[in-house]
């Protein structure tokens, strides 16, 4: 964006220029301006590192490292070119090192970089009285690191790759620097260029949105029988991993189809009807070892959004010491497999399943039939 100068004949632009040619160096001039007043870039920094390389088997060195309000480290990296170099690549590579920094080392880092520069200041209780911490909290610090990138111009090829690192959940800003010749004066017109600065709060939810998705996703598991039946096994012992698997067999020869859910932790397989475009559900075998029955789903489709049906349904399964209270008819009540133990038990369990599926049939039937 071009600067102008108001004048009474009009708006008289402002000549650009360039680093190089004003002779500003980058680590002499542009770094220790910036370390000396970082508010130019944000007002939730803190400096508390400059060349910083703290770490073996490396020689590299980050421009100026810093710690937010939210105690997250951020490294800060410039270049004066106009292209911006490789920068965003240097500092994921930064960043990646910095990760495992801890609060106590960050501590000695800022002291050392308060004795470098002359000021006789206790770092831990500055870096307290910024983060507004009674006391140092290990847990709350360095849960994120940021990246800030600060350049004469940024090449298409870099703005697109901070853009797509930043849509898979990684915190990346970009400002232009542009020097502008002004009647021998140098001006620097600092803009955030990514994210935008009105955008900004908006891309941080989609972010969060999408991140909170790719997580979901990770956190899915491929649930079958065997794995099943090994959990229940390991949860609940042998007995009630047998009482699974004959569940299993009985629960493919009375229902439709078996559906298995994609939970990380805990699965389970759910036996379901399904009678004119309804899907009716009874029950699921967790891998806790328990049979969780689906009130809350029946009491939504007729005919068991009959209170009284649902009370007949739980009366029959109580009768085996499952020990349903009246007040969990439209929930997701549970009782362990174990109960169906002896063979009386499971068998006036599928007597009762069987009889909801014949309450089923009952209500098509009377659907279905001629007028």
């Amino acid at each position: 964006m071009s600067l102008y100068e108001f004048t009474n004949d009009g708006l008289e632009k402002i000549p650009l220029s360039t680093f190089q040619e004003k002779r500003i160096r980058e680590r002499n001039d542009l770094q220790r301006l910036l370390k000396n007043d970082i508010n130019v870039l944000s007002r939730d920094l803190l400096v508390v590192a400059e060349e910083f390389g703290d770490w073996e088997d490396s020689n590299r060195r980050i421009d100026l490292l810093a710690v937010d309000k939210k105690a997250n480290i951020v490294v800060i990296e410039l270049k004066r070119t106009i292209d911006g170099g490789h920068i965003e690549l240097q500092a994921i590579r930064y960043a990646a090192m910095v990760s495992t920094m801890t609060f106590a080392q960050l501590c000695n880092t800022f002291e050392n970089f308060l004795k470098t520069n002359g000021l006789d200041i206790n770092a831990q209780e500055r870096l307290l009285e910024f983060l507004e911490w009674e006391e140092a909290d290990e847990e709350k610090f360095g849960n994120d690191v940021k990246i800030i990138l600060a350049s004469a111009d940024f090449s298409k090829e870099v703005t697109t790759t901070v853009m797509w690192l930043n849509e898979r959940g990684l915190d990346i800003k970009c400002f232009k620097l542009v020097p502008h010749d002004f009647n021998g004066r140098i001006i620097i017109d600092i803009q955030q260029i990514i994210p935008l600065p009105e955008a900004e709060n908006f891309q941080i939810k989609v972010r969060e949105k999408t991140q909170a998705a790719r997580t979901s996703r990770l956190q899915k598991k491929q649930w079958n029988l065997d794995i099943l039946l090994h959990t229940i096994k390991d949860n609940a012992g042998t007995q009630c991993s047998q009482i699974a698997k004959e569940i299993h067999a009985w629960s493919q020869g009375v229902m439709d189809r078996i559906w298995w859910s994609d939970a990380k932790i805990d699965g389970s397989f759910i036996p379901v009807c399904e009678r004119q475009k309804k899907t009716h559900i009874f029950y699921a075998i967790r891998s806790t070892g328990k049979i969780e029955l689906y009130l809350g789903n029946m009491a939504q489709k007729s005919p068991f959004d009959n209170v009284g049906l649902r009370q007949e349904f739980v009366n029959k399964l109580n009768k085996i010491g499952a020990d349903i209270p009246e007040n969990k008819l439209d929930k997701y009540p549970k009782f362990p497999l174990e109960v169906l133990s002896n063979p009386k038990s499971m068998n006036d369990f599928k007597a009762a399943i069987e009889w909801a599926l014949t309450k089923v049939k009952e209500e098509d039937n009377s659907e279905i039939s001629p007028q």
